[in-house]
C-alpha cells in the first residue's frame, strides 16, 4: 500500500492514485484534455462514454451500472499505452464483442445515456481582473439545465442567480455561437435536446457581465 502523501486525489471522482499508476496505467482522456482516471469503474465508464455508437454505449453503461462484467471491459485495454488513440480504437472494437453478454432491450426507463457537460465560470478577480476557470462532468441525459446549475453551483464564489447563463454551440465560446439562457423560461429543458452528436454540452456562466449573446435560447 502506498502511503498517502504519494498519492493524487482526482478532482471528478475523488479517487487517490498513486505516482505509478498515473505514469502507467491505462486512461482515457477527458474532451478537454484533462487526465482520466484508471480507477477501473472509472475507466470502464470513459470507454463507453467515447463509443461512437449510441445504442452500443448505453448498453456500455447499464453494464457499468449493474457492475456487471466491468473487469472484462477494463481488461480490453490493458497492454496498451494510456492516451492512446489507436489502442482505444481497439478497445472499443473489442467492447463490442462483448454486447453478446446482454441480450435483453435496454428500456429508456431503465438507463440514462450520459452526457459530458462542460462550463467555462467568468468571475470578477482583484485589480479589475477576471478569473476564468473551467470544470466538466459526466450527467444523465434527461438532467434539466436548471439541474446542471445546481450540480455546479458548488465551483462558483456567489450564488448562481446573479450570473448570466449562456448555452455554446462551439467549444470556444464566441458570440456568434452564445445563446442566452432565461433559466426561469427554459430551465427545465432536458440537456440532451441540446447535445451536439458526440453527447457534449458547453455552458458559460458570467458574473462578469462580459460575455454577449448572438440570440437568446428560443431561437435554437
Amino acid at each position: 500500500m502506498r502511503p498517502i502523501g504519494e498519492l493524487r486525489q482526482f478532482g471528478r471522482c475523488d479517487h487517490a492514485i498513486c505516482s505509478l499508476c498515473i505514469m502507467n496505467a491505462p486512461m482515457v482522456e477527458g474532451p478537454d484534455g484533462s487526465m482520466g482516471c484508471c480507477n477501473a469503474q472509472c475507466f470502464a465508464a470513459d470507454l463507453a462514454a467515447i463509443c461512437p455508437d449510441p445504442k452500443l454505449r448505453r448498453k456500455f453503461f447499464k453494464m457499468i451500472i449493474n457492475n456487471t462484467d466491468v473487469d472484462k471491459l477494463w481488461a480490453t485495454y490493458r497492454g496498451s499505452g494510456r492516451r492512446n488513440l489507436k489502442s482505444v480504437e481497439r478497445a472499443l472494437k473489442q467492447l463490442s464483442s462483448l454486447t453478446s453478454l446482454s441480450s435483453a432491450p435496454i428500456s429508456g426507463d431503465i438507463i440514462k445515456e450520459m452526457m459530458i457537460v462542460n462550463v467555462m465560470i467568468l468571475e470578477n478577480g482583484p485589480y479589475q481582473t477576471i478569473r476564468r476557470h473551467r470544470i466538466s462532468e459526466e450527467l444523465g441525459s434527461t438532467c434539466t439545465i436548471r439541474k446542471v446549475m445546481e450540480c455546479i453551483s458548488s465551483a462558483t464564489s456567489e450564488p448562481i442567480e446573479k450570473a448570466r447563463i449562456f448555452y455554446s454551440k462551439g467549444n470556444d465560446y464566441q458570440s456568434s455561437q452564445l445563446f442566452e439562457i432565461d433559466l426561469n423560461r427554459y430551465g427545465n429543458i432536458k440537456i440532451q435536446k441540446l447535445a451536439n452528436e458526440s453527447g457534449t454540452l458547453n455552458f458559460a456562466i458570467d458574473f462578469t457581465n462580459q460575455l454577449r449573446a448572438s440570440v437568446n435560447l428560443s431561437c435554437i
